[in-house]
């Protein structure tokens, strides 16, 4: 396990780049917004890549009609809610869905953290209380023999994948 340590959310975004790039059985993607990916065009770029190389992607990120999400989600005199951050990561998402390049659902868990996954290799972005997830602290790990963590995460991945529905 090797912390990556609190990063500026130009790193983050490249680092999952990193990760879901070289691999090719499977990326998934688990967050709240996951914008902060959508809005980089490298990332689309690798994901539509990966899954025309016959990758499977999944995406996965909280349904903006859940009806807690809009209460105390935005910053005082802000008119830009979770909610909001949610419609445009799935319009930003929505070319991969259209393209049949990616599965993309929404959840109403409530997320301690996000993941980037690609293979084995794992990013697991912490939530802090007023970060943003572009500047949170992420952990970067990897599968092991004795990976009790990374198994974790990707049971928590699974099941609320299981739970989502279409967007």
């Amino acid at each position: 396990m090797m912390p990556a340590g609190r990063t500026s959310s130009s790193h983050r975004p490249s680092r999952c780049d990193r990760v879901i790039e070289p691999h090719r059985r499977e990326i998934g993607i688990l967050a709240n917004s996951g914008l902060f990916l959508a809005e980089q065009a490298a990332i689309l770029a690798t994901l539509s890549d990966r899954a025309r190389k016959k990758v499977r992607v999944r995406i996965c990120i909280r349904d903006p009609l859940a009806t807690d999400i809009a209460h105390g989600s935005a910053k005082p005199g802000s008119i830009d809610t979770r909610a909001s951050r949610q419609d445009e990561a799935l319009e930003r998402f929505a070319p991969l869905r259209g393209s049949g390049a990616a599965e993309i659902r929404v959840h109403r868990a409530v997320l301690n953290n996000s993941i980037c996954r690609g293979d084995d290799e794992l990013l697991v972005g912490q939530y802090a209380y007023g970060i943003s997830a572009g500047q949170s602290p992420v952990l970067h790990l990897r599968l092991t023999d004795s990976g009790e963590i990374v198994s974790t995460y990707l049971e928590s991945f699974e099941r609320v994948w299981a739970s989502s529905r279409p967007s």
